[in-house]
């Protein structure tokens, strides 16, 4: 007795045609979102550089940090944050009376800037909005005071709003005044 069976199936050229279709559809609609999420990643990246900056300066000044090998104990440090300069942050320190830049500074990559800086009230009430300024923050050991631009003595708060492609993406930092605390919004 001789049986033959009958058998459907897919040939093995229809199966790697369907693989391939699935594939290439997979990776058009991965790359369409991973651009979008890279963007957001990128301003992420740029936030935690600029909130970097601030506590390393604020570090510093805390441990009376050391510079270079005469083991120079700085008075003050300063941070400048601007929205001037396409949002660069420049680091110093005060020695032998004047200001001596560290050699850090914070550039943004294209598209990336610091966009706004305001100085809040602590109810997050915007007290003074700075436009086209340099906003300095100093921290000055000896009894670790806190110095800025705000007129206003209810300004206890920094406001920072990072973003993306003249506002595609945002991020916000506040700076307490008080506890010295970086807070993201």
């Amino acid at each position: 007795m001789n049986l033959k069976k009958s058998l459907s199936a897919f040939t093995l050229a229809e199966i790697l045609v369907v693989i391939s279709i699935i594939a290439i559809l997979s990776l058009w609609i991965n790359s369409i979102n991973f651009n979008r999420i890279s963007k957001k990643q990128d301003l992420e990246v740029f936030t935690n550089k600029v909130t970097y900056s601030f506590e390393n300066v604020r570090n510093d000044a805390l441990l009376g940090k050391w510079i270079w090998t005469d083991l120079n104990v700085p008075e003050k440090w300063k941070i400048d944050f601007s929205n001037v300069w396409s949002g660069q942050i420049v680091t110093s320190y005060f020695s032998w009376s004047w200001f001596i830049y560290t050699g850090s500074t914070l550039v943004p990559q294209k598209n990336f800037n610091i966009s706004e800086i305001n100085c809040l009230r602590l109810d997050n009430t915007v007290d003074t909005l700075i436009t086209n300024w340099i906003w300095t923050i100093e921290f000055i050991w000896s009894n670790l005071s806190l110095t800025g631009a705000c007129t206003d003595t209810t300004s206890k708060k920094l406001e920072i709003v990072t973003d993306y492609g003249s506002g595609t993406f945002e991020k916000t930092i506040h700076i307490n005044m008080i506890n010295w605390l970086v807070e993201y919004k």
